[in-house]
């Protein structure tokens, strides 16, 4: 956690204990700087503290300065552009490009051959089926088409 990140939660903390001081500030705090969308901050901080304008007005503060800390910390990470900086050097120093090799044959080997019997096939079918023959059609009356 960064200074910046603790000072701003400290404020949150301060200000939801001097809103409310039975709600455990701190993991209110928390949770709501993880949530995304502002309507669902307003609900839960209304839900937890009550519906009154110092809630409405801690709700717009709260929004406000985290888009200003979050502005803040995205300007931070951002890279200086002013200064040259060189590429990462890659193990292939051939300009990009890389040799294709032709396709190889693959060498199947000897093949093991394995008994059906192992595996619970028989070539035979089984003795107790009966065969079933041709399939059976009915035929057609003279003025039936297809």
């Amino acid at each position: 956690m960064t200074e910046d990140s603790s000072i701003f939660l400290d404020w949150v903390v301060q200000r939801l204990k001097q809103l409310n001081s039975t709600v455990e500030a701190d993991v209110l705090a928390m949770f709501i700087e993880g949530v995304e969308n502002p309507d669902e901050v307003e609900d839960y901080v209304v839900g937890y503290l009550g519906d009154s304008k110092a809630v409405k007005e801690f709700v717009r503060e709260f929004l406000q300065k985290r888009s200003d800390f979050r502005n803040r910390k995205l300007h931070a990470v951002k890279d200086d552009l002013s200064s040259a900086r060189g590429a990462p050097i890659s193990g292939n120093t051939s300009g990009g490009f890389s040799a294709v090799q032709g396709r190889k044959k693959k060498n199947k080997g000897a093949r093991l051959v394995v008994d059906g019997s192992c595996l619970g096939f028989r070539a035979t079918s089984d003795p107790n089926r009966v065969n079933q023959g041709e399939i059976e059609t009915v035929a057609l009356s003279p003025g039936q088409k297809r």
